[in-house]
């Protein structure tokens, strides 16, 4: 925006002998020649931060403005990114964390028809849900911090399901923070209209929630190993590494996708436009083609994957508290163990149920 003395600029470039096309970073200052900042724009949140339009008019960049090599600019914005993931996530766990401060304080003093509304069975239902939640990603977050800090080799995908993981909590608990409150959490001069509308926005800055996850399940599918090792290696699960390998392949034959030639069989990889012979035989769990029956596979395994990833983070600190002898730590994260345990037990059965699936 028009308070920063750098632009990140990402521009296509040619190779001056073959003509070949790639994309690379420059860093150019707003007050360089030919940049022209245009009207802020007017966004629903984040209002602490101006963005604008910004014009480039002939607009030069020296050689020291290029960031890294040339053709190197994808690289360096996807580093970038899962920098920006890591804070988005990070800034949501707290968040979540202080909207569950708000929910409790305001239930343990409202009265309802019921009683004390902190002890309303639904009240109840969604501070625990929240919080085990917001546990299991701290976990994960804290485990990917001390990789990255020793120089661990991380999977991008594990960064994906923490962003997923945590913006996805955040944007809940505002919601039933607000509802919780009822008509003074609605009020602007409360802190919950402005938490909701930031959160909004974090499911799609640094990659939509949906995208991401769909990126994980083809990882998954294609080439999943580096993504099962570290859950092996550095979470200590191999017994959810195996739950998740059991529910590819069924699901891919249903679908009648292959998983061993990394993506579709080569007789149906037609054009969008046209309907493959399988799909009148419901060889493609009813969709119109079988890229679209991968994706969705795609989808409904990441949604997996991140649950499972989540629960081994639990289970792992768990077991670390044991060997440490501490007791209450292995007490307090108990609960949300056996709630994370529940909801990927659910989002495993999706994909069996949706795999064993007799074809209609």
């Amino acid at each position: 925006g028009a308070w920063a003395s750098l632009l990140t600029l990402f521009a296509q470039t040619r190779d001056p002998v073959s003509g070949a096309a790639s994309i690379s970073a420059f860093a150019v200052p707003l007050d360089g020649e030919g940049v022209v900042i245009e009207t802020e724009a007017l966004t629903m949140g984040l209002r602490g931060m101006v963005q604008n339009h910004v014009r480039l008019h002939y607009s030069v960049v020296q050689p020291h403005g290029l960031l890294g090599q040339v053709g190197q600019g994808m690289a360096i914005a996807q580093q970038a990114l899962n920098v920006g993931r890591l804070m988005l996530a990070a800034k949501s766990i707290g968040a979540t964390g202080h909207c569950l401060q708000l929910m409790i304080r305001y239930a343990q003093q409202r009265q309802v028809a019921t009683g004390r509304l902190l002890d309303n069975p639904v009240i109840r239902s969604w501070i625990g849900d929240l919080s085990a939640r917001m546990q299991a990603a701290q976990c994960l977050a804290w485990q990917l911090g001390r990789d990255i800090d020793l120089g661990v080799a991380v999977p991008q995908e594990v960064i994906f399901a923490l962003k997923n993981a945590a913006v996805d909590t955040l944007w809940d608990s505002a919601d039933l923070a607000l509802q919780t409150l009822g008509g003074r959490g609605y009020m602007e001069n409360n802190i919950l209209p402005q938490i909701l509308r930031d959160a909004r926005t974090m499911r799609i800055s640094e990659g939509p929630t949906e995208t991401l996850n769909m990126a994980i399940g083809a990882t998954l599918v294609n080439a999943g190993e580096p993504l099962f090792e570290f859950m092996r290696g550095q979470l200590g699960t191999a017994a959810l590494v195996q739950q998740l390998q059991d529910a590819v392949e069924p699901l891919l034959l249903r679908l009648g996708v292959s998983q061993d030639e990394g993506s579709l069989p080569d007789g149906n990889k037609a054009d969008g436009n046209k309907v493959d012979s399988n799909v009148a035989d419901g060889q493609h769990g009813g969709f119109d083609s079988p890229q679209a029956s991968l994706n969705w596979a795609y989808a409904l395994l990441g949604q997996t994957a991140t649950s499972a990833l989540l629960l081994a983070a639990l289970e792992h600190e768990c077991a670390q508290a044991v060997r440490l002898g501490l007791s209450e730590e292995h007490a307090r994260l108990l609960p949300a163990i056996r709630c994370l345990q529940a909801q990927f037990a659910a989002r495993l059965r999706d994909v069996q149920q949706a795999g064993a699936a007799e074809v209609a």
